[in-house]
């Protein structure tokens, strides 16, 4: 068994951290006052007995410090104040013996003579920037403990050493496909009959319909795009069994892709995502995105952004944001581009608002029905309603931003169908008068279901509008290919099979009405 190192550490290297005066409980500018600071310029790995790496496991697999463990805890586990230092031990780390039994001695001692010495360090945390959540309350773990280990975190995490090779392993340790780590819990193996599903997706098997539909007729059949004329011609079961087989196949891709995305060790894929909607999506390769690292600012644990179409927040130590870009003009002509994103958080409501200003967002659509609570950010000058009723409030911001929030759409259901419609005319006469910018962040609880919903109907009114004759003369289904190209830029976008089955209620619902115009 390894003998405690009793050097210790020349004073240049090791500055106590103050802890911080403001009163955050999520993201962090010090560190606890038992902790100390690395240098990288003044590092030497000898210094240390052991080095924890808190990184995911994939990141960990392909660079790291030399002689490090990995040490990756789910942040949900994190929140939890029971979770101490031997939980951790027992079941997050694969130690080797000789260490393990080093530290669960140090824990037996009742007078420690010399303490164990620990190096704990992240991607790029720094003190008096941005330290992590999850960096923050790892070394939580061990404030009990001072008077048997002594903990130091590294000054800019790994990031601060990639000039320095003589510190790294790179590409040495092979992920285990029967065993996989993701954020330093074990997956099941990718076979038939596991949980996976339960986890990341709901079970495509269970899927039901909780509404009778109603699908609103056109005068005469050549009044329908040749698309969606299969509505004519198919008694309501018929019909619902037709929905529920594309809504299973959208789904059945998406849990492919994810599973394949979680398993797959350098996190590429080979064979197709789900069949191409376009060209545009055929050079597509989404990955899993920073967002499993940072789960606090997540709002939904099985919500992450694909990080080929992430929204990335410049000039922060962290880019990172749970809203994608959604570009559907490679479908239907469509002047607007869409941000879809989560509702705020505590912890992301600063990046909310960085991001409204970075991406030149001047049309806010509010989906939730709740209150709102990012509107007394200190960013936001002036709040004028300029239209209230029952249905919808609309606000303009700071005398440039107008915020829509629809009042009536339940979580994982269906809207009014001529309110919600008239919601986006009213978006639509905005853009107009007053010259707004064309891109359009929509969000809802998750940023998936209902805000999914919207951007199908909005582009093919968008679309109609645009290009009538496209729009009459497609002879593929658009909604299916629609949230198909949407799903490939963030998860679960339409969320349910009510939904799904509401995009065609919806845009029929819209024809009607411009039927009658007619």
């Amino acid at each position: 068994m390894s003998q405690p190192l009793t050097t210790p550490l020349p004073s240049a290297c090791l500055i106590p951290c103050i802890p911080s005066s403001t009163n955050r409980t999520v993201t962090f500018k010090h560190l606890p006052p038992s902790i100390y600071l690395q240098h990288c310029e003044t590092l030497d790995l000898t210094n240390y007995q052991i080095l924890f790496d808190i990184r995911c496991f994939k990141q960990y697999s392909k660079t790291r410090l030399k002689k490090a463990v990995n040490l990756c805890i789910p942040t949900t586990l994190l929140k939890r104040k029971s979770l101490n230092l031997i939980e951790i031990l027992n079941n997050f780390i694969n130690l080797p013996v000789n260490t393990k039994d080093l530290i669960v001695n140090k824990l037996k001692e009742q007078d420690s003579t010399a303490k164990i010495k620990v190096l704990i360090y992240d991607s790029h945390s720094k003190i008096n920037e941005d330290i992590s959540y999850s960096l923050y309350q790892t070394c939580v773990r061990f404030e009990s403990l001072t008077d048997k280990f002594e903990v130091s975190v590294l000054n800019g995490g790994i990031e601060s050493l990639l000039d320095h090779p003589e510190f790294l392993e790179r590409n040495l340790t092979k992920i285990n496909t029967n065993h996989h780590r993701l954020n330093g819990l074990i997956l099941p193996s990718p076979i038939k009959n596991n949980n996976f599903n339960a986890i990341i997706k709901k079970d495509i098997n269970n899927m039901s319909y909780n509404h009778r539909f109603n699908l609103a007729k056109l005068q005469t059949e050549d009044r329908y795009p040749n698309w969606l004329k299969f509505v004519t011609h198919q008694h309501t079961t018929t019909l619902l069994e037709h929905f529920l087989k594309l809504f299973t196949e959208i789904e059945t891709w998406e849990n492919t892709r994810l599973r394949r995305l979680i398993t797959s060790q350098d996190n590429n894929l080979t064979g197709p995502l789900s069949p191409a909607c376009c060209n545009s999506c055929r050079g597509l390769s989404p990955k899993i995105s920073t967002g499993v690292e940072y789960n606090f600012k997540n709002r939904y644990n099985n919500i992450w952004p694909y990080e080929h179409s992430r929204v990335k927040l410049n000039n922060h130590s962290c880019d990172y944001f749970n809203g994608n870009y959604i570009d559907v003009n490679s479908i239907v002509r469509n002047d607007f581009t869409y941000i879809a994103t989560q509702n705020t958080l505590a912890s992301t409501v600063d990046d909310f608002w960085c991001m409204i200003f970075q991406e030149n967002v001047e049309i806010i659509i509010n989906l939730e029905t709740g209150p709102v609570s990012y509107l007394s950010h200190p960013s936001i000058t002036s709040c004028e309603i300029i239209e209230n009723n029952s249905n919808y409030t609309i606000r303009k911001l700071n005398n440039k931003i107008f915020h829509l929030h629809y009042l009536n759409w339940p979580d994982h259901d269906i809207p009014n169908f001529s309110t919600l419609i008239e919601l986006i005319t009213l978006k639509n006469k905005l853009h107009s008068k007053y010259g707004l910018s064309n891109k359009v962040l929509v969000h809802c609880s998750a940023g998936c279901g209902r805000t999914g919903v919207f951007i199908t109907l909005d582009s093919l009114i968008q679309g109609w509008i645009n290009n009538k004759s496209q729009i009459m003369n497609e002879e593929s289904d658009l909604i299916f290919r629609l949230i198909m190209h949407e799903r490939r830029q963030r998860i679960s976008m339409v969320q349910n099979l009510d939904q799904f089955i509401g995009c065609y209620q919806l845009f029929l619902y819209y024809l009607s009405q411009e039927d009658i115009l007619s």
